[in-house]
């Protein structure tokens, strides 16, 4: 992709990432891919790792944090993360913010993509990606 794809939070409040997970989420990781971002804040482009979904428009922009406790569930190599399920869920960072966590799966965790709000990952998907 040639266009510089603008940083999420850049786009949207912050808020709108974490808000949309109202309960825990088991969900089969599609693809990773490595991707740079611009950031008003920092003034730099930064790297960060893009999670997709199988059944799901929607996708994970990792913050170092995120990425880190992905890599807690799913392994150190990101090149192994494909095909293999994780559960998001609303948590709480260091400094009290809310914000995206993972988990592995519980032994009662269904694939669930279907039941979260789609509609507004899929539009938030087309204004971020333009697909």
């Amino acid at each position: 992709m040639s266009k510089n794809i603008p940083h999420l939070d850049d786009t949207y409040p912050p808020a709108l990432a974490y808000e949309t997970l109202d309960k825990p989420y088991t969900l089969t990781v599609h693809d990773v891919e490595f991707r740079t971002f611009y950031s008003q804040f920092t003034k730099k482009e930064e790297d960060k790792y893009v999670l997709s979904f199988k059944n799901a428009k929607s996708v994970l922009i990792c913050s170092p944090a995120i990425a880190k406790r992905v890599g807690d569930v799913l392994g150190r190599d990101p090149n192994q993360w494909k095909g293999q399920r994780i559960t998001l869920f609303q948590g709480v960072a260091k400094n009290g913010k809310r914000c995206i966590d993972a988990r592995a799966p519980e032994v009662h965790d269904s694939e669930d993509t279907t039941t979260l709000d789609q509609a507004a990952l899929d539009q938030e998907y087309e204004e971020v990606f333009g697909e």
